[in-house]
């Protein structure tokens, strides 16, 4: 089989008469009824780990996190402390930090502050901008309800 030319940044375009890659993922997949996106990104995940740098003990999941950094081979290699079980080992928010992405579980006092800015952002109506800071909501005087009204309007007479 000849090479062809690349029609996206993983599929390979071959010869008439062959299956592309991306068609032979879809049968794969199909055959062993996963998404053809699960096959793909295991297809990657398994690329980015020639066997002799795989380490014992760490899962698909710390391998597809590390698999997107340059020193991923020498990052694997050297795995953190973990403060919850006192063992050098890995864990997804482990490597998501060594690769600089956001974690799942925010641990430190700063992650956990932008943790509740992000979720505060998330659920404003649109339009309402930023969050009020933290002691400004006790300066606000509260609308006053329609009992509160007829209560005045009765004492005012």
């Amino acid at each position: 089989m000849q090479a062809g030319r690349i029609r996206s940044w993983h599929l390979l375009v071959t010869d008439e008469g062959h299956l592309r890659v991306e068609e032979s993922l879809r049968l794969s997949a199909d055959r062993v009824g996963l998404s053809f996106h699960t096959v793909r990104k295991q297809r990657w995940v398994a690329a980015q780990w020639p066997e002799e740098y795989c380490q014992e003990g760490v899962s698909y999941e710390v391998q597809r996190i590390l698999g997107s950094s340059p020193a991923r081979f020498a990052l694997i290699k050297d795995p953190p402390l973990n403060k919850r079980t006192g063992l050098r080992q890995w864990t997804g928010d482990l490597a998501k930090k060594a690769v600089g992405w956001k974690t799942d579980t925010p641990a430190t006092a700063q992650e956990k502050v932008v943790a509740i800015h992000e979720l505060v952002r998330r659920h404003l109506p649109p339009g309402h901008g930023q969050a009020p800071r933290p002691g400004a909501v006790a300066n606000v005087p509260h609308p006053r309800s329609p009992a509160d009204a007829a209560d005045r309007s009765r004492t005012e007479m």
